[in-house]
């Protein structure tokens, strides 16, 4: 994905804290601690929560958005997104997330055994 900066997508850093969530939502990713934390990070934080959807997320994705309604996280869903898209979105956000297991993620060509 290039990079791109951030630009009508862009956060206002004093108020909000943008979550991304980018692929798929494997089945069992352990949304309700997820968003306990959420939760939690937002009043230490003083700031609200936008949980950003990006990409063909699965089936799974309508059950984290009902459990981000449910909470009263806010939500973005910006479906599938060019290259570009991505990049800006993902660079307009404070915190990425994925629900891949990490040795799937390892296999991806991570480098994360150092």
């Amino acid at each position: 994905i290039p990079v791109k900066e951030a630009s009508d997508t862009s956060i206002d850093n004093q108020n909000e804290i943008r979550v991304v969530l980018f692929g798929g939502i494997h089945h069992g990713a352990l949304i309700d601690e997820f968003i306990s934390e959420l939760k939690r990070l937002s009043l230490d934080q003083g700031k609200k929560i936008t949980m950003v959807f990006v990409g063909q997320n699965g089936a799974e994705k309508k059950n984290w958005i009902q459990a981000c309604v449910d909470s009263g996280i806010a939500i973005a869903d910006f479906g599938p997104q060019p290259p570009e898209k991505v990049s800006e979105i993902m660079s307009a956000s404070n915190l990425g997330v994925t629900s891949t297991p990490y040795l799937l993620t390892e296999k991806s060509g991570c480098s994360c055994n150092a």
